[in-house]
């Protein structure tokens, strides 16, 4: 029964007025109170039915999926580029004598093997073992020796056909016209992991290296590149302010004279610096490190 919003007095159904005060009385919509809904009954989500063994053989045969790439470090080049200049200052001599040695070897591979077919499959391989080298110096590693140049020929078949076709790939590139040049470059940072994959996984044949070097790489070839020209760059001004500073008048020659010995020295450690740079990469990006017991035992049973 309503009341009236005045004086309180009790009214009667269907009473417009007030019979105490005479205050209209006004019926609310808010009042009125709506009827409970009842809730829709929940349904229930299909049944999926679990794949049979059929399928999933499938989906694995045809279905192609490289593991996820590890989260990307924007600091990678700066990190990389830090720990390869440790390593280089750390152990100057012995790295500088086996990155010489394996140089000179490489040099005479390439004199001496008349027949390149001989000779070109050799230098290769030597690589692979300055890659050796280098990823065990970055690893930090205590034990570098020249056993380690030679760790190529210990699977000299597979060492020569993986390395020689990421060569042929990238020489292929390289002949599209024009733009050539820039393909080979790409595909050079694409293919940089060939020698270190075969190195650290004996089961990649030279597909699978060349495969694994490509995934490996995705989104990192752009900080590899910008590793390498900041020291290319870094070389480049040195040189020139040095040259610029040996035009002075009478103090000119002593400028002149340490920008010979700084070509000297940039000739010798550029390279192994790179080297080192290259396999840090690798080392951050992928973890892998190569097993030298494996190594070690295979040379023992020759």
């Amino acid at each position: 029964m309503p009341f009236c919003s005045n004086c309180g007095a009790t009214v009667a159904e269907n009473s417009k007025f007030c019979p105490n005060c005479g205050t209209g009385v006004v019926t609310s919509a808010a009042a009125v109170t709506p009827p409970p809904q009842t809730p829709p009954p929940p349904q229930t989500p299909p049944v999926q039915e679990a794949p049979s063994q059929f399928q999933q053989q499938q989906y694995q045969q045809y279905q192609y999926a490289p593991p996820p790439p590890p989260p990307k470090d924007p600091s990678l080049v700066g990190k990389v580029m830090g720990n390869a200049l440790q390593i280089l200052l750390k152990k100057p001599i012995r790295l500088w004598g086996l990155s010489l040695m394996g140089t000179l070897l490489i040099v005479l591979a390439y004199l001496f093997g008349y027949i390149p077919i001989i000779a070109i499959p050799i230098a290769l391989t030597l690589k692979v073992g300055m890659c050796a080298v280098y990823l065990d110096g970055y690893a930090g590693k205590e034990d570098l020796d020249t056993d380690q140049i030679f760790y190529g020929f210990k699977r000299f078949i597979k060492t020569a056909c993986a390395m020689g076709w990421k060569e042929l790939w990238i020489l292929i590139w390289a002949l599209i016209p024009f733009v050539g040049f820039i393909f080979a470059i790409i595909k050079g940072y694409a293919y940089s992991f060939v020698p270190y994959n075969i190195l650290t996984d004996k089961s990649l044949n030279h597909a699978g290296a060349l495969r694994c070097s490509m995934d490996q790489t995705e989104g990192y070839k752009g900080k590899m590149f910008l590793a390498d020209f900041i020291v290319f760059a870094s070389i480049a001004v040195v040189s020139l302010v040095l040259g610029l500073l040996s035009l002075i008048p009478y103090v000119g020659w002593l400028f002149g004279l340490v920008l010979f010995l700084f070509a000297i020295a940039a000739i010798a450690l550029a390279p192994l610096y790179l080297g080192l740079i290259h396999a840090g990469f690798f080392h951050e990006i992928v973890g892998a490190v190569i097993d030298n017991e494996e190594m070690e035992g295979t040379k023992t049973e020759e």
